[in-house]
């Protein structure tokens, strides 16, 4: 019998659900002469005096109530929000209608979520496109444009968003948020009930005002954003070391192409960090300038490969904007401190004062920079292996990357087999586990999701999925594969 409940139980909730639906909205047909403002402003006084009587029990009730309407999206959740605050005030009406709602949409969005996802994602494939890109472009502030927005409807937005990659507790606060200045204009137009004695009563100047801000202040909000994101006021969204390395998994993107339109498709995904490679990349510094800046606007950490470790094209990279450093060769000790003397400030390093584009709008760079540079020295000679304890006793130092390619190659691998060598392989993991004995982050070049997923299980802290130009390489290949069925 548990093993058929099991086997069916998204078929059994679906169907309760299902039930609890119908039954309410038979409820709401049966009884639709009782949920009317005329109806609320007749009997106003009786309900505010049983409330008055059992304060706690009604406003718990009332509570309990307008969560299930928020969950099943019923449609008398907005003449509720008006009674609500017609009976306990403004700001005890908000505490209640503000909660009850939110966590009703976070219970709908889980309930989709877990039900429906494969039917969403397969049904509203455009929408959940543009969402997608939404998100991608202007992270949780994109949920926060929709609620602000009221012509979205409630229920879709809390459907739609739940097969996205948003976080439930994200969904929750921003929702919250969004929601908070309409649910607030709702409960300041119920709090004028009382004053109403007839029906001809209900327009009264105060009800006015609060519908017409109901209806306008969103737009003029969303009107706002956009124009601060038009004059480049709106805030670049950077993603900072401390709240990158909180991040479980690392997707690290990386940029071959000196293209500025494929650096605008690619920051448009969901990477966490993209590295401009200067050291194999077709691209110069003055490409490697601007693609930083396209980066920045994104919620996506900026990282250079530079080419050599020189202390000139590190600190050129660094005031371009980069938030990290990536450096080739680092085969011992001394390599790794000569690295990271560039990227700091003195005490902490050697690294020139010249922040030419970094500190454009932020005036505390300076005093920030020294905490918020990320240094990720690569492993990949038989001599950095052998150095490894050494290189790792450097506490400047954030992260080591292995450089799978010309590792192997230095233990006479060739490079098309790094990842079907088990020596290879079980070399990777040892470095991994030097690495985190020394609690360093761990990072590693890798030749498609396949082989990131592999590493990411082994436990490494961020995976390069493939340059930008194999991606690209293997989308075109693909799509002239299935021409040839």
């Amino acid at each position: 019998m548990t093993q058929i409940i099991k086997k069916n139980l998204k078929s059994i909730i679906f169907i309760c659900l299902l039930v609890i639906f119908i039954t309410s909205m038979y409820c709401i047909y049966r009884y639709f002469e009782y949920l009317s403002i005329a109806y609320m402003i007749e009997h106003f006084h009786a309900f505010k005096e049983k409330v008055s009587k059992s304060y706690f029990f009604y406003y718990l009730a009332f509570f309990s109530l307008y969560f299930f309407i928020s969950v099943f999206a019923l449609p008398v959740a907005a003449l509720l929000c008006l009674l609500i605050g017609a009976l306990f005030g403004f700001f005890p009406g908000i505490l209640l209608a503000s909660f009850a709602s939110s966590l009703g949409a976070l219970s709908c969005f889980f309930i989709a979520r877990f039900l429906f996802r494969d039917f969403i994602e397969k049904k509203f494939k455009k929408s959940l496109k543009v969402i997608n890109q939404g998100i991608s472009k202007d992270g949780i502030f994109y949920l926060f444009f929709v609620r602000m927005t009221p012509i979205f409807p409630f229920f879709l937005i809390n459907v739609l968003f739940s097969v996205t990659k948003i976080k439930p507790k994200s969904f929750y606060f921003v929702s919250q948020l969004g929601m908070l200045l309409g649910t607030s204009l709702f409960i300041n137009a119920g709090t004028q009930l009382s004053k109403i004695n007839t029906i001809n009563d209900v327009l009264n100047k105060y009800i006015i005002i609060s519908l017409v801000l109901i209806a306008i202040i969103p737009l003029l909000i969303k009107k706002f954003l956009d124009f601060l994101k038009r004059k480049k006021i709106y805030m670049t969204n950077k993603l900072y070391k401390k709240k990158l390395f909180a991040k479980k998994k690392i997707i690290n993107g990386w940029i071959h192409i000196d293209s500025i339109s494929s650096t605008k498709i690619i920051t448009s995904k969901s990477f966490n960090s993209l590295t401009v490679d200067l050291q194999h990349g077709m691209l110069n510094f003055e490409t490697c300038k601007d693609i930083i800046q396209i980066i920045a606007m994104h919620s996506i950490f900026p990282i250079v490969r530079v080419p050599s470790n020189e202390i000139g094209i590190i600190n050129k990279c660094l005031d371009a904007g980069a938030m990290g450093i990536i450096c080739p060769l680092i085969n011992n000790k001394q390599d790794s401190i000569k690295f990271t003397n560039s990227c700091y400030y003195p005490l902490k390093g050697i690294r020139s004062f010249g922040p030419t584009i970094a500190s454009i709008g932020d005036k505390k760079y300076f005093e920030k920079s020294n905490s918020e540079i990320f240094t990720g020295a690569m492993i990949e000679t038989k001599e950095s292996v052998v150095n490894l304890n050494e290189i790792l006793e450097n506490k400047n130092l954030d992260l080591v990357y292995i450089g799978p390619y010309d590792l192997s190659i230095s233990y006479g691998v060739n490079p098309n087999k790094v990842f079907d060598t088990k020596e290879m392989i079980n070399l990777y993991l040892h470095i991994l586990k030097l690495a985190k004995l020394k609690k360093k982050k761990v990072a590693i070049h890798c030749s498609g999701a396949d082989t990131a997923s592999f590493f990411l299980k082994k436990g490494f802290d961020m995976v390069t999925v493939s340059t930008d130009l194999n991606l690209l390489s293997k989308a075109i290949t693909e799509e002239l594969e299935k021409l040839k069925l």
